[in-house]
């Protein structure tokens, strides 16, 4: 049985919603990661009474393919001993499953297949899979015109930075994977889009104030593009410490 923590990556294992569609979802549960992480069912806010809940429910999101319960374990609880984190696992996981079940009438929302513990895609809907639906149309596309909805989606589906205000040590690699997506799908309309360079480029800026690489593109595309132009968002401290 694999003990380590999955690698970061969003792997959908089943057909991935449309990109950018914007049409209201048949699935009952609703989770967003990407900002503030809420929970809805049906339009109505699930209360995760435990944190540690709202972290297993992140990571499975995060992992679709499912995880392992010493997987998950290990990743939420890193510093506690093995037989302790399993039961704190069991324990969380029994309540969280108990709340979802609840708020859906009856539904499974976290399925079970011997040890490992995945999301149903049949009654749960993630903006994080949309994200992934976004990122695979752009790498597929064999044209402009099909690629650049995908892009867009991509970019305009991140309002924030993943799980906003959390500070769980196994987000800062998916955090650095999906920004360096957003950071792609920016560059690659840049380029594309002479007209519309400065302004991704300055947002592209935002996305990773700290990234050096941007403000020479930005310069090629308008000497006047600067600091002065376009001051330079307030750092994320969070996302600083964690790529130092």
């Amino acid at each position: 049985m694999a003990t380590g923590v999955p690698t970061p990556g969003i792997h959908s294992h089943h057909t991935p919603a449309r990109p950018g569609s914007g049409t209201p979802t048949t699935n009952p549960v609703r989770i967003t990661l990407l900002g503030t992480i809420t929970v809805s069912c049906r339009g109505r806010p699930v209360v995760i009474n435990r944190t540690a809940g709202v972290q297993i429910l992140a990571f499975l999101a995060l992992h679709p393919a499912g995880a392992t319960s010493r997987q998950i374990a290990t990743a939420v609880w890193p510093n506690v001993r093995p037989h302790a984190s399993s039961d704190r696992f069991h324990t969380t996981m029994h309540a969280l499953r108990a709340t979802l079940r609840e708020a859906t009438g009856g539904h499974e929302v976290v399925l079970r297949d011997a040890e490992l513990y995945r999301l149903d895609p049949d009654h749960t809907d993630t903006d994080i899979a949309q994200h992934a639906a976004a990122v695979h149309a752009a790498a597929t596309a064999t044209q402009p015109q099909n690629r650049e909805p995908a892009l867009r989606a991509i970019i305009n589906g991140h309002p924030a930075e993943l799980a906003a205000g959390h500070h769980w040590p196994w987000l800062a690699a998916h955090r650095e994977a999906i920004r360096r997506r957003i950071l792609d799908a920016y560059t690659t309309l840049a380029a594309t889009h002479p007209h519309e360079a400065a302004a991704l480029l300055h947002h592209a800026r935002q996305v990773d104030p700290v990234n050096g690489d941007l403000q020479p593109k930005s310069t090629e595309v308008n000497p006047r593009y600067d600091s002065l132009a376009y001051p330079q968002a307030t750092p994320n401290h969070d996302l600083d410490r964690h790529r130092r």
